[in-house]
């Protein structure tokens, strides 16, 4: 046959493969988007956001856009006033399209059509070029140059995001359709099918949905609408017929559209409301956001919101350039003043208009906005590395932007004298990956440059830049609530010794929590002096530099004297007795030996000779003649003094009867003598106690198991309690008469912290058992060992409150600080999916123990979950899900999707405990037999069946044995329907 006479059109054949491939491609798609959002935990968190995209993207210029969302028990409904859909609008529905705007320069125009022949021509010369032109572009991007555009959507997929609600989806709106001089309108549904698996399945109701191109051919059924004007009414509404597992997704969008639609409508002008009804039973909640665009206070490009949440006025600072914004929740207290509000930990920093969920958080209260960032394609984050082309080295320009903006923003706080600005602090700890570097070299150190050098820390006298300050230190890794008195004690001694050199941080333990973090920030470190942080130890090393400081100034009074300088100097407080109080030098004298006893003696008479004295370490020897004091010049000096009288009893003028002193000098010593006497007494009752032991102290440190032993040390400490060793005022209970809870002598442990071991007195504990298991897994998180930690453990049999007067070294170890630590680490170790993945078995019991341990009560206005383990149980839902999508559950999951098997899930939900037993033999049997006849669920329907009690099992199981013993050639179905006549 000759070529010639063939009939075949190929142009018309590849016209219509490529719209059957694009179809199918369309379709596959679909699947591969659905089925990878559903692997994400975040996802579920944007579907509101993505549809209050399409909603702004509708935007009338006359008429800003209203938002309505209405939750109901088996449905969700998303409503706005925007204008009508156009054509595209629809076959973007359809076929997940977009046709929305990207940036571009203002100077780019189209390039003239090459036929193929001048593209191979020129094909060396172009490539020779282009990079060169690329490269150029990259480096002198100009930001005034750009077309910025209206949309902020850049990707089709994003309305796949809502499919997470439901797979069937109704569309209602009107159509518009401009015709020469006039605009056509008619409204239309559109129903959106993608509950389905199957590629085949999924171009069938494509293919279906896109029958409405037909449908808005039929005048009948769609009208054109008379005198249409857009705007007036919630004319678009979308549609999700909710499951269960529907319904989950639903709340936890809404959680995330409450906490961030304050943001979202100061960044957007084209959004007037935006309403919100959860009308779920027994969760009515309604709420309605607006923002009054008048702002309270302008300075600049700076304002001062209101926005109203139910009525409720709230404010907020937004700050705006051309190409970006940020926002800041604030509040005016009763004096006037403003203070910073804290952020809402769950909305991210970065916002694309709307939030960028599952981005890296700073950990602080502004919220960076830019219609300008080219965010990834699941919208979590925003790439910075410019070596990747374009897209990252605008979005860095932008970035840069931002600084700058964040800086003005500063500096309007400082001007109105803000409060609360430790809520600005940022820090990049919690960032991962590569994008770290960059986002701390564009925003977070030119920040912290900034921050540092301001005037905006609040101190004891007014503001100071935070590298000016002083902090009080104790040293602990994380300042807890029960370390409030201890801060606060040691801010009193800085505020006495403070030189004024450094400005002293107000004295407010939270305050001071929150600020002395940054000191030990790796971003913040750079910037600020380690001195800053005043330690105990630093105060005690710096009384040498007190002594000389005292020299300095005893030399400069004796060196530059007159007579009126030197009467001045005489009046002054300067010199320190040997009770550490400051004195007049008249009132001191040179200590010349006098023995410490002696001193005793005199004061337990009334007469304070320390007083009189100079502190040995400060005695000013420049001076040419000071007095001395020594024990005759002492006895002179209480003969001529009251003192000697007062001893025997007399007055100085008083005649001496006879016997008088001998009763004199009885209570001159009766006082000693009834010391020595209760001394006395102490010695023979430790006698009796040793007597009555009748044991023999090991030579070894062990006590082994003895009772007795430790009988013997609850009677033995009562009684030295208060006695101290000879020739010292050093007490005799020292860790060499303690034992630990591995019933060894404390003393090897001198230089150590020793723990009283106190979490089994918790009121709140309602199981021992599971308290234990908790201690053990705390020390299996932390990698300690059980000898480990009991080495240093105070035995518990031993009286804890008396002997922690003895103990200068030592810590409490309550249930709620092995709670609130074992919390804080394992909540940092599974932010790894490599944790996760290897302690399976380790969160899940953990997880069942934080449950059970304590009571079901609340503590603080909270539950003791929440008490003991509160960023665990704030995390909770996310570690579970980690947990779960890991292993074994993955697999499973994966064949109940893969077979659509999720019905029959849900129905096993919902069955009683009582049946499990019976219900696993059910499927058991199941799940052996290739083919089971469906006349089995009449059986176990039918009313007979239904009010069979055991006896009656009993008679049918034999009726069924016997009929299949006389029918085994018969087929099944048979055999059931004579079981089913039974």
């Amino acid at each position: 046959m000759q070529a010639t006479n063939s009939s075949v059109q190929f142009g018309q054949l590849y016209e219509q493969k490529r719209i059957q491939e694009r179809n199918i491609q369309i379709a596959k798609s679909i699947l591969d988007s659905i089925d990878q959002l559903e692997t994400e935990p975040d996802a579920v968190k944007r579907w509101g956001w993505e549809l209050i995209q399409n909603a702004q993207d509708a935007y009338d210029a006359s008429k800003p856009v209203k938002i309505r969302i209405i939750l109901e028990e088996d449905k969700l409904r998303f409503l706005h006033n925007g204008r009508p859909f156009s054509l595209k609008d629809i076959m973007n529905l359809v076929e997940k399209g977009s046709d929305k705007d990207r940036p571009q320069y203002y100077s780019e125009t189209p390039q003239p059509d090459d036929d193929f022949d001048s593209f191979v021509n020129a094909n060396n010369s172009i490539n020779s070029t282009s990079l060169q032109q690329s490269d150029n572009q990259a480096q002198n991007l100009n930001l005034d140059e750009m077309v910025i555009p209206e949309t902020t959507g850049r990707f089709g997929t994003g309305f796949l995001t809502t499919y997470l609600l439901s797979k069937k989806v109704s569309v209602d709106g009107v159509f518009q359709h401009t015709d020469t001089d006039q605009c056509l309108y008619k409204k239309f549904q559109l129903v959106l099918n993608r509950d389905t698996k199957d590629v085949q399945k999924m171009l069938s109701n494509n293919q279906k949905s896109s029958e409405i191109f037909k449908n808005l051919d039929n005048h009948e059924k769609w009208p054109f609408l008379e005198d249409y004007e857009s705007g007036l009414d919630f004319d678009t509404c979308f549609t999700y017929y909710l499951s269960e597992h529907g319904v989950r997704n639903a709340q936890e969008g809404l959680k995330n559209l409450i906490a961030s639609t304050p943001y979202v409508i100061a960044f957007s002008k084209k959004i007037e409301t935006i309403e919100i009804f959860d009308r779920i039973e027994q969760q009515k909640q309604q709420y309605t956001f607006r923002i009054d665009r008048n702002p309270v206070i302008t300075l600049g490009d700076i304002q001062i919101l209101k926005y109203f949440i139910n009525d409720e006025e709230k404010q907020m600072i937004l700050a705006f350039n051309k190409y970006s914004q940020l926002a800041c929740f604030v509040q005016q207290k009763e004096d006037g003043m403003y203070e910073i509000v804290e952020k809402d930990s769950c909305i991210p920093n970065f916002f694309v208009d709307y939030p960028l969920i599952g981005s890296q958080s700073l950990k602080f209260s502004v919220v960076f906005n830019s219609h300008l960032f080219y965010p990834n394609e699941k919208r979590s984050g925003i790439c910075l590395d410019e070596s990747l082309g374009f897209k990252a080295q605008l979005n860095t320009l932008v970035m840069q932007k931002l600084s700058q903006l964040f800086q003005n923003f500063l500096d309007f706080v400082i001007n109105y004298g803000f409060s609360s600005v430790h809520h600005l602090k940022l820090s990049s700890n919690h960032l991962v990956g590569n994008q770290n570097m960059f986002l701390k070299n564009l925003l977070i150190t030119p920040i912290i440059s900034k921050f540092v050098e301001s005037a905006i820390i609040e101190c004891k006298d007014g503001l100071a830049p935070l590298k000016a300050i002083m902090i009080p230190d104790i040293e602990v890794n994380e300042l807890k609530s029960f370390n409030q008195q201890q801060v606060l004690d040691l801010w009193n001694i800085l505020d006495m010794i403070n030189d004024n050199q450094r400005e002293l941080i107000k004295r407010d333990f939270l305050y001071i929590q929150n600020w002395i973090q940054v000191f030990d920030d790796q971003d913040w470190k750079p910037h600020l002096n380690n001195t800053q942080k005043c330690v105990l130890t630093h105060i005690l090393a710096a009384l040498d530099d007190v002594k000389m400081f005292l020299e300095k100034i005893y030399l400069y009074i004796e060196n530059y004297k007159d007579l009126n300088f030197k009467a001045k100097i005489k009046e002054l407080k300067l010199y320190i007795d040997q009770n550490n109080q400051l004195k007049k030098l008249d009132d001191l004298k040179v200590d010349d030996g006098i023995d410490e006893y002696y001193k005793k003696i005199c004061l337990e008479y009334g007469y304070d000779l320390r007083a009189t004295l100079f502190h040995n370490n400060y005695i000013p020897y420049v001076f040419k003649i000071i007095p001395k004091m020594n024990v005759e010049a002492l006895d002179d000096q209480l003969l001529q003094d009251k003192f000697i009288y007062q001893v025997v009893g007399l007055q100085r003028s008083q005649v001496i009867k006879p016997g008088q002193l001998a009763l004199s000098q009885n209570t001159l010593f009766q006082q000693q003598s009834q010391i020595q006497q209760n001394k006395d007494k102490q010695r023979q009752e430790l006698q009796d106690l040793l007597k009555k032991t009748n044991i023999s102290i090991p030579s070894s440190n062990n006590l082994g198991l003895q009772i007795s032993a430790l009988d013997f040390l609850n009677q033995f400490y009562p009684l030295i309690n208060n006695y101290q060793k000879l020739y010292t005022s050093r007490t005799t209970i020292t860790k060499s008469v303690m034992f630990n809870k591995k019933e060894e002598n404390l003393r090897s442990s001198k230089n150590s912290r020793i723990i009283l071991f106190q979490i089994y007195d918790d009121s709140n504990m309602a199981n021992e058992l599971h308290m234990t298991q908790l201690f053990n897994m705390y020390l299996e998180i932390k990698q300690i060992t059980k000898d480990d930690f009991f080495k240093r453990t105070l035995h518990t049999s031993l009286p804890q409150a008396l002997l922690v007067k003895h103990l200068a070294n030592h810590e409490i170890f309550s249930s709620i600080k092995m709670c609130l630590e074992f919390d804080q680490i394992i909540v940092e170790k599974c932010s790894s999916i490599d944790f996760i993945k290897k302690s399976e078995s380790f969160l899940n019991r953990f997880d069942k123990l934080h449950l059970t341990t304590f009571k079901d009560d609340k503590i603080e206005g909270v539950s003791a979950t929440e008490y003991y383990f509160p960023k665990y149980q704030k995390e909770r839902k996310n570690i579970l899900v980690k947990l779960r999508q890991n292993g074994e559950m993955t697999n499973l999951l994966f064949e109940i999707y893969q077979n659509e098997q999720e019905q029959q899930m849900r129905l096993l939900t919902k069955a009683m405990k009582s049946n499990y037993q019976v219900l696993e033999g059910i499927l058991k049997y199941a799940g052996e037999k290739d083919q089971i006849s469906e006349k089995i669920v009449d059986v176990i329907k039918s009313e007979g069946f239904q009010s069979l009690n055991d006896e009656g099992f009993k008679e049918l199981i034999d009726s069924i044995q016997q009929i299949a013993f006389r029918t085994q050639q018969q087929p099944q179905a048979q055999t059931l329907e004579r079981i089913y006549d039974l």
